[in-house]
C-alpha cells in the first residue's frame, strides 16, 4: 500500500512501514503492480507538488497518466533531455 503523511510517500507492507520517499524529491510516480493500492490523499499530493503519476498493464506498459494541472520543471526538463538523448545513451538506459 503506498499512502501520504508527513509530505512523503510511504511503503506499507503488512501493515507495517517499509519505506519513505519525500514528494519533493520526485518527479515521476510509476505505478505497476496487479495488487497495489494507494490513497486518494497520496494522488493528491503527486498533484500538488507537480509528480506525474504512470499507471502500468499486465504486461508492465504504461496505460495511464495522471498530470498536475501545474507542471513541474524538473519534468519538463528530464522529458526534453531523454527525447533528445542520441540512440547510445537510449539503449544504455533502456
Amino acid at each position: 500500500m503506498l499512502r501520504y503523511k508527513d509530505l512523503a510517500l510511504i511503503v506499507v507492507k503488512n501493515g507495517e512501514e517499509v519505506g519513505k520517499a519525500p514528494i519533493e524529491d520526485m518527479s515521476v510516480l510509476v505505478l505497476d503492480g496487479p495488487d497495489l493500492l494507494l490513497t486518494h490523499q497520496l494522488l493528491a499530493a503527486c498533484a500538488d507538488a507537480g509528480v506525474a503519476v504512470i499507471t502500468a498493464d499486465e504486461k508492465h506498459m504504461p496505460n495511464g497518466l495522471l498530470l498536475p494541472f501545474a507542471g513541474h520543471s524538473l519534468t519538463s526538463a528530464t522529458l526534453r533531455a531523454q527525447i533528445g538523448a542520441n540512440l547510445p545513451a537510449q539503449k544504455r538506459a533502456w
